[in-house]
């Protein structure tokens, strides 16, 4: 720039700065198209494992919002992070019973990648997942949802956002806790009603007449009491 008056010089140097100040992604813009990874793997048990996997930069309000913090900051503020990660997030069954967050820890903190791995004990049936994270600071993330349910069932890929931040799921389960369903289930049917009960009831008073009349049936207390277990059958 020889021949360049110094007024002119400085001038062109602060276009210049500002130019590159407008063309640099913003703090907010940054943030904005993330993605946030989970998954959900469940078992036999009531045990359900949910694993986060984010930016660093999503975590931040868990550090004072400190962006662009070294991840060994993340690793010195582990309870803060997990606690920041559990609150956002909702695991519940369908009657609206709320599992019980039983661990939480921090599983990775390096550069780009933040995971965070929490365990529920929650209660039988079908579950649901809701996720509130990062959404109201990034409008447009996306939420990429694994579900493992087994090893019988293939995992599954959902798409959460922000207009529909939930899923749905059932755990599998063993066989001896689909026959104990099935045995509660026939005992509530008998006894959810007296109609079930003065049926039963009648069946069972008329045996002593019945095995009067039938020969086969045999006399007395023996023929009423084979014709008794024939009903109850």
């Amino acid at each position: 720039m020889t021949g360049v008056s110094p007024t002119l010089r400085r001038l062109a140097v602060t276009l210049a700065l500002l130019a590159a100040l407008a063309a640099a992604p913003t703090p907010a813009a940054a943030h904005q198209g993330g993605k946030l990874y989970i998954t959900v793997r469940t078992t036999k048990t009531r045990d359900v494992y949910v694993t986060l996997t984010g930016r660093p930069v999503d975590f931040a309000p868990a550090i004072g919002g400190l962006r662009g913090a070294s991840p060994r900051l993340y690793t010195l503020r582990a309870d803060d992070v997990t606690r920041y990660a559990a609150r956002y997030l909702v695991l519940d069954s369908e009657r609206g019973k709320l599992c019980k967050l039983a661990k939480r820890a921090l599983h990775e903190a390096v550069i780009g990648k933040v995971v965070v791995k929490l365990r529920y004990l929650c209660p039988r049936g079908k579950l649901r997942l809701r996720s509130d994270l990062f959404f109201d600071d990034d409008p447009d993330l996306r939420v990429f949802v694994t579900l493992e349910l087994g090893r019988r069932t293939p995992p599954k890929l959902l798409l959460l956002s922000r207009k529909d931040r939930s899923v749905s799921f059932e755990p599998p389960t063993s066989s001896l806790h689909v026959a104990l369903e099935f045995l509660l289930l026939g005992v509530e049917h008998i006894y959810g009603g007296y109609d079930h009960v003065l049926f039963l009831v009648a069946l069972l008073l008329a045996a002593p007449l019945y095995s009067r009349r039938d020969a086969r049936a045999g006399p007395g207390f023996r023929g009423a009491f084979v014709y008794m277990l024939k009903i109850v059958t």
